[in-house]
């Protein structure tokens, strides 16, 4: 009989614990340009330890909810992929409920302008260490992406290395992208209701007299 007991006492423990484990997200997606639900929006749970990678993906139903299953309570990002598009949220350790608004996507948005360009200017053994902050503000009424191939460009020095690069916005959290060649030439940078900041971070060898420049 005490064995007995002890088994079942060790199988629902095991059993909590698995439990505990595991998280269920669940949200709305809604569209911000046209206030109604997003549906069949892909919805991707990203995982935030030491690099971002994709461990769960599902898609909001007829009204826009979207259900998805963490494998653990930890620091997640939700991404909603809309007309192309990706949004953003964060979701904290033990977060049941994460809505996310999505606008409608078009190539060149009236309202999308850049209120402010800064540089901050570096030198070290290695050469000119460039870090180039743009703030992109979107007025759109109503509220709409812009975004394509070329949604925002902006030019660096040809011999010029990117060390990397981010989107976020007010409040929110930086989104990393991995430098590549073609961002030598355009950043992809969505944008919602709010300003974005994108910044850059770029490494020119000594004397190579071409400065920077964002049309």
């Amino acid at each position: 009989m005490p064995r007995r007991i002890l088994a079942l006492w060790a199988m629902i423990l095991f059993t909590a614990g698995a439990s505990a484990s595991a998280a269920t997200i669940t949200g709305t997606v809604t569209n911000g340009t046209t206030k109604t639900p997003a549906a069949g929006d892909a919805v991707v749970l990203i995982a935030l330890d030491q690099r971002m990678h994709e461990i769960a993906h599902t898609k909001t139903d007829a009204q826009g909810h979207f259900s998805i299953d963490a494998p653990d309570p930890g620091m997640h990002l939700i991404r909603v992929d809309h007309e192309g598009a990706a949004y953003f949220q964060p979701a904290p350790p033990n977060t049941p409920n994460v809505n996310v608004p999505v606008y409608d996507v078009a190539a060149v948005v009236a309202g999308v302008a850049t209120v402010a360009n800064v540089m901050r200017v570096e030198t070290d053994a290695q050469g000119l260490r460039v870090t180039q902050s743009f703030f992109i503000k979107n007025d759109s009424n109503p509220p709409r992406t812009q975004f394509s191939n070329h949604s925002y460009d902006f030019y660096l020095p040809p011999d010029a290395q990117i060390e990397g690069s981010a989107a976020m916005a007010p409040g929110g959290m930086p989104v990393q992208t991995s430098p590549m060649a073609s961002l030598l030439r355009s950043l992809r940078t969505q944008v919602g209701e709010q300003s974005y900041l994108t910044s850059g971070i770029t490494r020119s060898p000594p004397n190579s007299g071409e400065p920077m420049s964002c049309p």
